[in-house]
């Protein structure tokens, strides 16, 4: 990579206290914030709850969202594992350099790097159990697999010696597959 890192990666942490900082407000599955008691019938409106009221303030909070939870979570993973450069906010981005084309900005949900492994991670949660294709998270759309193109064969219907029509055809998808499941 030429030229300095805060252009291709950004916005980087790399300061221990502002990483500290951002893993207590990581930690937490609500977003917590200090209003008037004039301003809480507007917050509320937009789903705050009120938390404690102290002498001249109130303190309201609200759940974060299911992909906010499951980025932080693993945020602070990479945390713990104690990676010295981990991405600050929900904003961080990758510029990618192509050959023949512009250059590219790609958001990324969560980056950690160290001396010896770079980690760079795309956080998909539901609120609710549902079947996602697994070549449209993997490739993200921008693939020769698209949906269409594959045939999903029920085992009842597979006969012993069958031949693939196709080399996209799924004939059993792995355990890992099978159910997706958000924790958090």
């Amino acid at each position: 990579m030429t030229g300095d890192v805060a252009v291709y990666l950004g916005p980087l942490l790399t300061d221990p206290s502002r990483i500290r900082r951002e893993a207590v407000r990581r930690r937490k599955p609500f977003d917590e914030m200090s209003v008037s008691a004039d301003a809480i019938p507007d917050h509320e409106a937009k789903g705050w709850q009120v938390d404690r009221k102290l002498k001249r303030l109130t303190k309201v909070k609200r759940e974060k969202e299911v992909d906010e939870r499951l980025e932080n979570r693993f945020w602070m993973l990479l945390f713990k594992l104690g990676y010295p450069e981990l991405s600050d906010g929900r904003a961080f981005t990758i510029l990618i350099e192509r050959k023949g084309a512009e250059p590219l900005r790609k958001q990324v949900d969560v980056f950690g790097k160290d001396d010896e492994t770079v980690i760079v991670a795309e956080c998909k949660a539901c609120a609710k159990l549902t079947r996602r294709h697994w070549l449209m998270r993997i490739h993200g759309g921008n693939s020769q697999f698209e949906p269409g193109n594959l045939q999903w064969v029920p085992k009842k219907q597979r006969r012993k010696r069958q031949r693939l029509p196709s080399a996209a055809t799924i004939i059993s998808r792995p355990a890992f597959l099978r159910q997706e499941r958000v924790f958090g």
